[in-house]
């Protein structure tokens, strides 16, 4: 939980580069214009690996800075950063599996997307849990990377199928990037916010309640998530 805000930061990013990208690439799947489509691709891409080389040089020259600063307790601190040793890695490629998940809702491969979500999760769940009998909290985080790493390359395999295949087109346009951060600025502030408002929230339970309670603000943004997650299902049925 220590971790969090930082993970909800990139999701400011993928917000902005993710939502913006896949509305313009419908359109231009819509359109029946390949080249436009294929140009977004490469745009969105291309951004989305700066923006992943960007959140990692803070990661990794500022991460240990930025767990001191919310104020926890030395040996909470310790295991923050450990587990943030390796797990940092994971913010090169965030961004990136993010647009190419998009993509390919667009291209109607929602099962590759599908399988890429479920190998992350249990990826990460059965090898943190193998490596942290070996490793301690750094197997947790090493397990984290490899689930990560393999979901990513699950979603990559889709640009080389033969149903599938489009190749990028590396360009730039001033045009395509504005309207795609226009479009994707609502939910990025919006992400922007509930980061902020974790992020205060630790500070705080740490420096008045202490570490120990971070606990229960993950089993409540759990709760909350599987609320969410019923909520949007029985929408969908009904």
């Amino acid at each position: 939980m220590l971790i969090a805000p930082f993970f909800m930061f990139t999701g400011v990013f993928d917000a902005l580069i993710s939502n913006g990208s896949s509305v313009l690439y419908t359109r231009a799947v819509g359109n029946y214009d390949t080249e436009r489509s294929r140009r977004i691709l490469g745009e969105a891409s291309v951004f989305a690996l700066i923006t992943g080389i960007f959140m990692f040089a803070v990661a990794f020259l500022m991460g240990d800075h930025l767990l001191a600063l919310m104020g926890a307790e030395e040996k909470i601190l310790e295991y923050g950063k450990d587990y943030f040793s390796c797990l940092r890695f994971i913010f090169l490629v965030i961004p990136l599996h993010s647009v190419l998940n998009e993509i390919l809702y667009v291209d109607g491969d929602e099962i590759r997307v599908a399988i890429s979500s479920v190998s992350m999760v249990f990826g990460n769940a059965l090898l943190s849990f193998l490596l942290i009998p070996h490793l301690g909290i750094m197997g947790a985080s090493l397990g984290s990377v490899i689930g990560t790493a393999l979901a990513f390359v699950i979603t990559l395999s889709h640009f080389f199928s033969e149903k599938y295949r489009a190749y990028p087109i590396f360009s730039f346009n001033a045009k395509d990037l504005r309207e795609m951060f226009i479009i994707g600025s609502v939910d990025a502030l919006d992400n922007a916010a509930d980061c902020l408002y974790v992020f205060l929230l630790e500070i705080f339970v740490i420096r008045v309640l202490g570490s120990e309670y971070l606990a229960v603000i993950a089993v409540t943004g759990l709760v909350y998530d599987m609320m969410s997650i019923g909520g949007g299902i029985d929408e969908a049925m009904k």
